[in-house]
């Protein structure tokens, strides 16, 4: 699952490499439109994904025990920020 996709370039990369990938926005054209943090009442399951990631997300939310709670039990969680250098 790629959380915070945005224009989903990343997520569409990955299916173009053959991987299965769920994307969840909090605004269309997404897979699952709404807050991580509210997955439960996004019909999303308890350890459903072998992995999640949310790229340029975490400075705008706190969502680590959401990613957590939808990873499945020995999946990856891959996060990243902005680099404060880069233009």
């Amino acid at each position: 699952m790629e959380v915070g996709a945005g224009s989903s370039w990343f997520a569409l990369h990955l299916r173009e490499s053959g991987y299965n990938v769920t994307i969840l926005d909090l605004i269309g054209p997404a897979d699952i439109v709404g807050d991580i943090n509210q997955w439960q009442q996004l019909g999303i399951q308890h350890n459903s994904f072998d992995g999640v990631i949310a790229l340029e997300v975490i400075e705008h939310v706190d969502c680590l025990a959401a990613l957590h709670s939808v990873c499945k039990i020995g999946g990856f969680i891959m996060q990243s920020v902005p680099h404060l250098k880069w233009d």
